[in-house]
């Protein structure tokens, strides 16, 4: 009887530690280092009507983001290059970024906030 529930036991406890394995490998955002990865949070209290990211190869532009909503521009990038957020809000209000310059492989979170864009990424 005393095999039998330790053969249980251990027979449970690989199966959890496979479960645990398996579900922390498929949390892993599976984006190729040829894309680069711009999340851009609401965090100001109010609606953002209109949203751009500039980058030396292109322009994103996305609209009609709510507080605490977030969005996400996924585009190719070989190598060097930068962007610049320009939002603005439904009284008309804009906000803007400095330029951000980045890499192969770069994945960065702006949070828009009442007065400022805050600027994070995998480098930090």
């Amino acid at each position: 009887m005393k095999k039998l529930i330790t053969g249980i036991a251990i027979g449970l406890f690989i199966g959890l530690i496979y479960y645990f394995s398996i579900t922390l490998y498929y949390s892993f955002e599976t984006i190729s280092k040829d894309f680069a990865s711009v999340t851009i949070k609401n965090e100001s209290g109010q609606k953002v009507k209109k949203i751009f990211l500039k980058h030396s190869r292109g322009t994103f532009e996305a609209s009609n983001l709510n507080d605490l909503e977030e969005i996400r521009f996924i585009f190719q990038n070989g190598g060097e290059n930068s962007y610049k957020i320009l939002i603005t809000f439904d009284n008309d209000s804009t906000l803007t970024t400095k330029g951000v310059y980045f890499e192969y492989g770069y994945r960065g979170i702006e949070t828009i906030t009442k007065t400022k864009i805050i600027t994070k990424n995998n480098w930090d």
